[in-house]
């Protein structure tokens, strides 16, 4: 398995196909782009070659393409797995439909109350005070209280949510957040 976990700023599109292309061959490579990324994956054939690509969301229109243009041409054993806050372009209909992919939610990662109650049990951690109604029930967020407690928690996800909105409209966001109602106009 191929892991690339991206950061700001993240690679170009031929940059972004290098990391993938010498992740696949195990080597640097001279020169990458789709058909030698899809040739890479094609000659590991039998073994299945499964790419995460995390914070996928941080790829440029470019780069979001050029992924686009890999999962539209894997050979069978090409897997791909994106993780971020928005997936970069439309699955196809088709995929989804004859489940060779498949979409995951927010709701498809959280902890069920045995879920919560089992990750608490092999813990083992007293710092963790877990009340089935009201403590977060996603595993990243349940470590980070652990390791931060819960105002260090609110505090990373303000920074890691809102630190990359312009100020001028984090502003109107704020003020827009008090009403419920928003006119367009």
């Amino acid at each position: 398995d191929i892991v690339v976990s991206l950061r700001a700023p993240a690679p170009d599109a031929v940059g972004f196909l290098q990391l993938l292309a010498e992740g696949v061959s195990g080597a640097p490579v001279a020169t990458a782009d789709t058909d030698r990324l899809v040739d890479l994956i094609w000659a590991r054939s039998p073994t299945h070659v499964v790419i995460v690509v995390d914070d996928v969301h941080l790829l440029d229109d470019e780069a979001s393409q050029a992924l686009h243009d890999v999962h539209d041409r894997l050979p069978l054993n090409g897997h791909l797995v994106l993780v971020g806050r928005r997936a970069p372009f439309e699955l196809h209909r088709r995929a989804l439909i004859d489940g060779t992919a498949d979409v995951l939610g927010e709701e498809d990662l959280a902890f069920d109350d045995d879920e919560l109650s089992a990750f608490v049990r092999l813990r083992g951690d007293d710092r963790l005070h877990i009340s089935h109604e009201s403590s977060p029930r996603w595993p990243a967020l349940l470590e980070l209280e652990r390791a931060a407690g819960q105002s260090g928690v609110v505090q990373y996800l303000v920074e890691e949510l809102l630190g990359g909105i312009e100020p001028q409209l984090l502003g109107v966001l704020r003020r827009a957040a008090l009403h419920t109602p928003i006119d367009d106009e």
